[in-house]
């Protein structure tokens, strides 16, 4: 990855969500899923499930 640092501030290689996707690593993404849905419940209509939890990282060409 040419920049490792995300748009959102985070360093990539650190994002469990990226780590989660990257590995396809499904407990990763069920705990991130749940953890981040605590975070951000004020913003979700819904929690986030598992297969929402998928992220190549902000400068991937798979950004859509």
């Amino acid at each position: 990855m040419e920049n490792k640092l995300g748009c959102w501030g985070l360093n990539c290689e650190e994002c469990p969500v990226y780590v989660a996707t990257l590995k396809n690593d499904k407990e990763l993404k069920a705990k991130s899923a749940k953890e981040w849905s605590k975070i951000y419940a004020d913003y979700l209509v819904t929690p986030l499930e598992p297969e929402d939890i998928n992220c190549e990282g902000c400068h991937s060409k798979n950004v859509f």
